[in-house]
This record gives C-alpha cells, sequence and structure tokens, in this order.
C-alpha cells in the first residue's frame, strides 16, 4: 500500500509505500500499516512546506491508496 507526498503546489510528487507478505496484512494490521503510511506522508509533506493538512482524514481522493495482492 502507499500514501501520496505533496510537493509546494498540492500535486503528488513521491509516495510512501509498505510492503510485505501477504499473511502479515490482515484486516487489523492493515489498518496500522495504512495509517502509519499516510501519517508518514502527511509528515513529509508538511516538511516540504506545505501547510499541515490532515491527510490521514482527507477526502478520499487525496489519500487514494495502492494496494497489489
Amino acid at each position: 500500500m502507499a500514501a501520496p507526498i505533496f510537493g509546494s503546489d498540492e500535486t503528488v510528487i513521491a509516495s510512501i509505500s509498505v510492503a510485505g507478505p501477504v499473511v502479515r496484512f490482515d484486516e487489523e494490521r492493515r489498518e496500522g500499516y495504512l495509517r502509519a503510511a499516510l501519517e508518514a506522508a502527511a509528515e513529509i509533506s508538511a516538511k516540504l512546506s506545505l501547510p499541515r493538512s490532515d491527510l490521514v482524514n482527507a477526502r478520499p481522493e487525496k489519500r487514494t491508496i495502492a494496494v497489489a495482492v
């Protein structure tokens, strides 16, 4: 799964991802990994001089996640 990192013009410039064996991505862990990725992406985006936005609670199109199984 991956979370977007935004640049100063609010376009996606990178992403941060979490990868691992499918057996480690049960529902409970997946939520934890997702939250960690979104929080890390929000922190990195903020450090790139963006206004601190709450990416974790952002609109669905702002927290698009790629999951490959």
